[in-house]
């Protein structure tokens, strides 16, 4: 091993190139280790399956919900129930063109031609295929009903009204604050 070294080396190198030289040998080798190894794909998830489905999301905003009026000053223990109005909707991406043409035959006969198309933009990864999802609208809610043990306070089923109202983007006429028994 020695002798090897001192062919590659020789004795009269100075050790800053023998330091590069180890450098890019060790480079090499691990690019072709690199290339001779499988990926290991990451769990990526597609845009389109990020979204959570309808029982989570109501599950989610109710416990986050319950949370901030647990803190809230009078409310006490409290439950929270959701009802949706819709799921929520998906807007998909979609590639557009549109042509305007203007025939003029000796100003006599005017004609505009108008085309449009519009076509989704499809995903394929191999055997599967799916729209590109462009944005996710929220479910929209349609009413929350609280129960409380302040909710015999008017001054709590205010302040509790208000809340969700501001947090929820929904109408006060569609939120119902009660006494817990």
């Amino acid at each position: 091993m020695k002798n090897i070294i001192e062919k590659i080396f020789g004795k009269d190198k100075s050790l800053y190139s023998k330091i590069i030289f180890a450098v890019g040998i060790i480079g090499i080798l691990l690019i072709f280790i690199s290339s001779v190894l499988p990926m290991k794909s990451k769990n990526t998830k597609d845009k389109g399956d990020e979204y959570i489905s309808e029982s989570e999301y109501v599950s989610v905003t109710e416990a986050k919900l319950t949370e901030m009026l647990a803190k809230m000053h009078g409310v006490g223990s409290v439950k929270v129930m959701i009802t949706l109005e819709s799921d929520g909707d998906y807007i998909y991406a979609q590639n557009e063109r549109s042509d305007n043409e203007k025939q003029d035959a000796n100003n006599e006969n005017q004609s505009e031609k108008h085309s449009y198309e519009s076509e989704h933009i499809i995903l394929d990864n191999g055997n599967d295929k799916k729209a590109l999802v462009e944005t996710h609208l929220a479910p929209e809610v349609k009413g929350v009903a609280v129960i409380c043990t302040g909710g015999g306070d008017i001054t709590v089923i205010s302040k509790v009204t208000e809340m969700i109202s501001a947090l929820l983007n929904v109408s006060t006429n569609r939120i119902c604050v009660t006494k817990m028994i």
